[in-house]
């Protein structure tokens, strides 16, 4: 695989994800229909990969900050990163 003719980009409205399927349900139709909305408002970070000058997304990785409780009703104890990758 040529690295160079690839890139990782925030998922934006402009990459094409109905052309996306990974094989498992779960994970396409979060990357369809959740994704960019959590982007947008701080729930997690998703970046696609594409190959330059193309908006098909080849894979996805999506990072996102887990409030670790010790017991739901302490205040927040620290953050886990659930990282999420699935490739077409």
């Amino acid at each position: 695989m040529e690295t160079e003719r690839y890139c990782l980009e925030v998922l934006s409205r402009s990459h094409n994800r109905d052309g996306f399927s990974c094989g498992i349900v779960e994970l396409d139709d979060y990357l369809k229909r959740d994704a960019r909305r959590h982007n947008a408002s701080g729930l997690n970070h998703t970046k696609v990969l594409v190959e330059k000058d193309s908006t098909d997304i080849i894979g996805f990785l999506a990072l996102q900050l887990l409030p670790y409780l010790e017991n739901p009703f302490q205040k927040i104890i620290s953050f886990h990163i659930m990282i999420s990758l699935a490739c077409d």
